[in-house]
């Protein structure tokens, strides 16, 4: 009697022990779902400090750390958890989106690949794998994907807004149009999800269905100035020039008050110049400049908006462009080829915008250089303003010089002195 006494205490122990387990568990996992990180991640490394091979404790602290950006240390415990439980495709779905995240797309695709391998019926999976077939615009795979997972789990909103972008991209608006209205079915109640399917709408000439998601946009966001821009355009196409006009000055009254326009007439001007000195123009004082200089490239942005290194982004500034040895690099050598060339380039990158529409050209002489000026308006996306650009190339044989001016739409006007007047002081050596 006495010697079955301690296995059946012990046992009992062990129900108790798990059970505690179990219960921190479930506290670790609230503290994850009410977005207490810090606490979560306590949580979830004291488990693991206990059993380092709690395959849920280092779940829940790889997910933790995928939701604080620290990817690296999520792929560290998705990776530990792989060498525990090498067919657990939670784990390599949860490590491809850790990998995405870091922009390293071959190695997301393969874990991806993994789970889906290990789970045919993992829709997220799919979602993901799709994410990863839209970056490399492989758009077909994306949509047997997108529709994969739709098929396994059809109330994910999500599956459904992205398959919705996608058939909006190939020109298939009415589908977009029934995937929208699945992700609002299912949930999603955003703005942008009303002004994307009135885009579609819009595209198909439904210009009062159009109105009506644009203004239900407006009513959740009422500074979504693409909306309203997007809505006068649709006021203008069934004549109602006074709501259109409305719409405007709405859009002039928010961008006056976000972009922190300047008083003309107090502005006082210096010239910019790049580190040569191969490229100067005038503009306001106070501006932000940054340029790179490559062998056969340099750059330079000057912009009203303060400029990261990187310098992609901006909302109002200049962007100017030297190419050199444009034969040996690009295969046109005279003036009209690379001209041709830059055509075609722009002609290329517009499929990827929103909107692109060149509304004004004329030839433009400056010294031995020939070229274009361009008044363009172009939208890259649709949560971009749309944008006033003014688009100047030049050149002469083998090298290209190209530049653009960038404001928002609904503020050009106060700024158009500024770009006359830079264009005017242009000087390319």
């Amino acid at each position: 009697m006495k010697k079955c006494l301690f296995p059946i205490i012990f046992f009992a122990f062990s129900i108790c022990f798990l059970a505690a387990q179990e219960l921190k568990i479930d506290e670790a996992n609230k503290l994850l779902e009410q977005g207490d990180y810090s606490a979560a991640l306590r949580a979830y490394t004291g488990i693991l400090n206990k059993n380092p091979k709690d395959i849920n404790a280092l779940l829940g602290r790889g997910l933790t750390y995928l939701y604080i950006e620290m990817s690296d240390s999520a792929i560290a415990d998705f990776s530990r958890l792989i060498t525990i439980s090498p067919k657990f495709a939670d784990a390599f779905n949860n490590r491809g989106l850790a990998y995405s995240y870091k922009q390293e797309m071959d190695s997301a695709f393969s874990d991806f690949n993994k789970a889906i391998e290990l789970d045919s019926d993992f829709a997220e999976a799919y979602l993901n794998r799709a994410g990863i077939y839209l970056h490399i615009e492989k758009n077909d795979e994306a949509l047997e994907d997108l529709s994969k997972a739709i098929k396994l789990n059809p109330k994910n909103p999500e599956t459904y807004m992205q398959r919705a972008r996608l058939f909006h991209k190939k020109n298939d608006f009415e589908n977009a149009i029934k995937d929208f209205s699945k992700a609002i079915e299912n949930g999603i109640k955003n703005d942008e999800v009303y002004y994307l399917r009135a885009n579609a709408y819009f595209k198909l000439e439904k210009y009062e269905k159009a109105i009506d998601d644009y203004s239900f946009a407006l009513k959740l966001n009422s500074k979504n100035s693409n909306a309203l821009n997007n809505r006068a355009i649709a006021f203008d196409m069934i004549g109602d020039s006074l709501n259109a006009n409305f719409d405007r000055q709405q859009i002039e009254n928010i961008h006056l008050n976000f972009f922190n326009v300047p008083d003309l007439s107090s502005l006082q001007y210096k010239k910019y110049f790049n580190a040569d000195s191969s490229i100067v123009i005038t503009l306001p004082e106070g501006w932000f400049q940054i340029e790179d200089q490559f062998q056969d490239l340099k750059r330079m942005i000057i912009s009203q908006d303060s400029l990261s290194q990187d310098g992609n982004s901006f909302f109002i500034g200049a962007e100017l462009y030297s190419y050199y040895n444009m034969e040996k690099n690009y295969g046109v050598q005279d003036k009209e080829e690379i001209l041709e060339f830059w055509k075609g380039s722009t002609a290329q990158n517009a499929m990827d915008y929103a909107t692109y529409s060149i509304q004004s050209q004329k030839m433009f002489k400056r010294n031995e250089f020939s070229g274009l000026l361009n008044k363009v308006f172009m939208q890259a996306n649709s949560n971009q303003p749309l944008t006033y650009l003014t688009e100047l190339v030049l050149a002469k044989d083998d090298f290209l010089f190209f530049a653009y001016f960038q404001v928002p739409d609904g503020i050009y006007k106060y700024y158009e002195e500024i770009v006359e007047k830079a264009i005017d002081s242009l000087i390319i050596k």
